[in-house]
């Protein structure tokens, strides 16, 4: 059956939201607003399979919620997808599992100089050209820099996680790294993802422009 056929997608749930917030049955890219998922991983009234299983399915819940991430990576801005990415890259090339950095406590920092910069573009633009009833929500919805590193933490399934932003514009990156080192020596953290994501957008062309820091 396709998937598009069996109306779950975005859809919301007739028996009840479970208080998710804004919870569909498959919230695309989301499994923490996917009562799908959310009833596989509870125990008692509304669980799923109600009969037959007393025990959560660690490993079908994890397919599960790597499968809804997949559905839609527009929820996520330039910058944030660019973070996501290079830390389950960064955590593959350790030797690592993300299932095994889940029952750790970690810190995720990352550093931005502009943030979702390219949507600020998109919407400024809608406002000026159509007035602020057409500027599209989900956009706003992205605008966040705290998106960035939440990102990360739901990319990699991570709980146990401080994740955060640090914007000090060009640096901002190696002060990200040094929070990260300084989190390891002191004992607040068992591992740490940490680094810098931006993404280019007109306004931060046009701002190196004046400056006269980009060559003609």
């Amino acid at each position: 059956t396709p998937l598009a056929s069996t109306k779950t997608v975005g859809a919301r749930p007739v028996q009840g939201a479970f208080n998710l917030p804004d919870g569909r049955i498959i919230a695309p890219g989301d499994p923490y607003r996917s009562v799908l998922y959310y009833r596989m991983a509870k125990h008692g009234r509304g669980r799923m399979p109600h009969l037959g299983s007393s025990e959560v399915d660690t490993a079908g819940l994890r397919l599960v919620g790597d499968w809804i991430r997949t559905l839609d990576p527009a929820r996520l801005g330039r910058a944030a997808q660019f973070a996501a990415a290079a830390a389950r890259m960064a955590v593959q090339d350790a030797g690592l599992e993300p299932e095994s950095l889940a029952r750790r406590r970690g810190l995720v920092t990352i550093g931005t100089t502009n943030g979702e910069s390219q949507d600020v573009d998109e919407l400024t633009a809608a406002d000026v050209r159509d007035g602020p009833d057409r500027m599209r929500p989900e956009l706003a919805r992205r605008v966040p820099p705290q998106t960035i590193a939440t990102s990360v933490a739901r990319e990699l399934g991570l709980s146990d996680v401080d994740a955060r932003v640090i914007g000090t514009a060009c640096s901002a990156g190696n002060y990200a790294i040094g929070e990260g080192l300084d989190a390891i020596r002191l004992g607040l953290a068992d591992y740490v993802l940490c680094g810098g994501s931006d993404a280019v957008s007109r306004k931060t062309f046009a701002a190196f422009h004046r400056l006269g820091l980009v060559a003609p």
